[in-house]
């Protein structure tokens, strides 16, 4: 199932969705929701509805939760912390930090490549890898076809492709940018320790094995 909350007007944290919820977690059902601001669609009214935080709810039910892109454009009101704003990223990052939801609480890299997204998300999940057990590959499909929202000389600049990997790459995008979207993200590195993504992150493996449907 996937949301999109901002453009869909729906508040995931709203009491009226339990019953969907206990529904989800009765069929074992994953809910892919996008978090943090949403630019793709119309949704300027309706931005706090993307921020992770709200996810609690369908997390203390039960539920399997993707988030879109790791929540990782722009800031959010930080709930735990009523008058705070926070970036919706680090709101993400500290779901992901509560042990209670270590089998319930993933994120998906799609869009953490884009130019208006880069290099902050990038950076910190490269430098993360006991969070990326806990990630799952997105393509954003159409947006990799955009060739102004994946600036590879970007990467080139900040130390995560080389210059042949980025002309490489520029000639698969070229003809095919959804292939050269999974090779941009098994090509980058993390420039400190040489570490990319963890290929598990490519096979769904963090979603085998989860908690079983209710009986």
């Amino acid at each position: 199932m996937k949301w999109l909350p901002n453009a869909q007007g729906m508040d995931p944290s709203d009491p009226l969705v339990d019953p969907f919820y206990a529904r989800m977690k009765q069929y074992g059902m994953v809910l892919l929701t996008h978090a943090g601001e949403e630019k793709a669609v119309h949704a300027r009214s309706a931005q706090a509805l993307g921020n992770p935080l709200k996810v609690r709810r369908a997390l203390d039910a039960g539920v399997r939760v993707i988030i879109a892109h790791c929540a990782s454009l722009a800031r959010n009101e930080d709930l735990d912390r009523p008058g705070q704003r926070a970036s919706n990223f680090d709101l993400f990052l500290r779901l992901m930090s509560e042990e209670r939801y270590r089998s319930l609480l993933f994120g998906d890299i799609s869009a953490i490549t884009q130019v208006n997204r880069m290099p902050g998300p990038l950076r910190t999940i490269l430098g993360r890898p006991d969070i990326q057990e806990r990630l799952v590959n997105g393509s954003d499909y159409p947006l990799p076809g955009i060739p102004l929202l994946t600036l590879l000389q970007q990467f080139v600049h900040h130390g995560f492709v080389t210059k042949s990997d980025a002309r490489a790459l520029a000639k698969v995008f070229d003809s095919n940018p959804l292939l050269a979207d999974f090779l941009l993200k098994r090509t980058i590195r993390d420039p400190a320790s040489g570490r990319g993504l963890d290929p598990r992150i490519f096979t769904g493996t963090a979603l085998v094995g989860g908690p079983p449907a209710s009986p």
